[in-house]
């Protein structure tokens, strides 16, 4: 019972009390948000809305982070006004930074507006009450078939009532731990890139892990940099690289990074090969 009461938990956190938090923590940023110019280097609409007259673009922005580097970053949102072109390659516009660097969203623009998607919620919601119907349908349907008037003393480890629910927090641990590292990247990189000071670092060491993921390789970059106080410091930065990178990467010489100003051991290499 206590895996699946996890398992609901996680998807209430996930799919429905995560987006109310969201629409909080926009409207914060709207109130005490770092402005900042950005300007676009990159633009794609992804989708068009007949009913809303709306492009869903996905834009690559350039702008200081908020120790004043510059850095690069990526958004996906509704464009309501497609027939002013605000957001064609090398114009600007302006973003807001999230004044607390370790909570998402990191940055909005300034003229996004947020509102509930009901029909979206209205399916989630269904979904969960199927989720529910489904785990009393469970523990229903086996003890009328297995209790024999003993109660529950028939359930043990390798049930099916408890592996299902054991095989399902499996999948949970694999989004989190593995699917949402990869494919979102690492929270603690993203706040960085936000919130990191800049230092030239020099390259000692360069090696693959032996980790890959999906035959892409991991590299750990060593390097070793003088941070704002003149101490000598000592890093590894790792990253999943794609065969077609690979040759590209530099093994040698300076790279520009953003480290951590109380933890200087975190860093990363955001424009890796950018440095080639």
């Amino acid at each position: 019972m206590v895996i699946w009461i996890y398992l609901l938990s996680f998807y209430i956190n996930q799919f429905l009390i995560k987006n109310v938090r969201t629409k909080q923590e926009i409207s914060r940023i709207f109130q005490s948000g770092i402005r900042r110019v950005a300007v676009v280097t990159e633009s794609a609409v992804v989708k068009y809305d007949d009913k809303r007259e709306s492009n869903l673009m996905r834009i690559k922005l350039q702008f200081e982070n908020r120790n004043g580097v510059s850095i690069s970053d990526e958004q996906f949102f509704w464009d309501t006004r497609p027939y002013e072109y605000r957001f064609e390659k090398g114009k600007e516009v302006s973003v807001l930074l999230n004044d607390n660097p370790d909570t998402e969203p990191y940055f909005i623009m300034e003229e996004q507006r947020t509102q509930y998607n009901m029909s979206g919620v209205l399916i989630r919601v269904g979904i969960l009450i199927l989720f529910i119907a489904y785990i009393i349908g469970l523990y229903i349907f086996f003890y009328h078939l297995e209790s024999k008037g003993y109660g529950w003393h028939f359930v043990s480890f390798t049930h099916p009532v408890v592996m299902t629910g054991f095989s399902m927090l499996v999948l949970v641990f694999l989004y989190k731990r593995l699917v949402k590292k990869f494919i979102f990247g690492k929270k603690g990189e993203r706040s960085l890139l936000y919130s990191g000071a800049q230092a030239v670092a020099r390259i000692n060491q360069v090696r693959q892990t032996g980790l890959t993921v999906n035959d892409q390789p991991e590299v750990r970059f060593e390097v070793s940099f003088t941070d704002t106080k003149g101490q000598l410091r000592h890093a590894a930065y790792k990253k999943i690289i794609s065969l077609i990178d690979l040759p590209l990467i530099p093994r040698s010489g300076e790279v520009s990074i953003l480290y951590d100003a109380d933890k200087p051991e975190n860093i990363i290499i955001p424009d890796l090969l950018a440095e080639r």
